[in-house]
């Protein structure tokens, strides 16, 4: 794990934001899951500005996604619940948007 946080990528467009995503499923996998929430937001934020019209319809909802699930696991359901709507208000064009309904739907109960 070290060495991934060591990792730079510069200012790739395609692997800084991935790189991000990368890390926070590190540190969910160990159980680091305040510093996991925060790469994955920061690897939607940065996917998101390097898109044409700051909307990037790959990593970014798929890490958001991410932080939900993640937050569901530690019970924060209503904090999952706004993640999960912004995916579907923001990233109509996505895969994560196919099936981000059963997400809210789980997050709702």
């Amino acid at each position: 794990m070290e060495n991934a946080e060591k990792f730079s990528t510069g200012k790739d467009m395609v692997i800084s934001p991935a790189s991000q995503m990368a890390l926070g499923d590190i540190y969910a996998n160990n159980n680091q899951n305040d510093k996991a929430l925060s790469a994955f937001k920061k690897a939607a934020d940065l996917a998101n500005s390097q898109a044409l019209d700051n909307v990037n319809t790959t990593i970014a909802p798929l890490a958001l996604k991410k932080a939900g699930i993640l937050l569901e696991s530690q019970g924060k359901k209503a904090e999952a619940l706004e993640i999960y709507k912004n995916i579907k208000k923001t990233y109509v064009n996505s895969p994560a948007f196919q099936d981000i309904d059963k997400y809210i739907e789980r997050a709702s109960n």
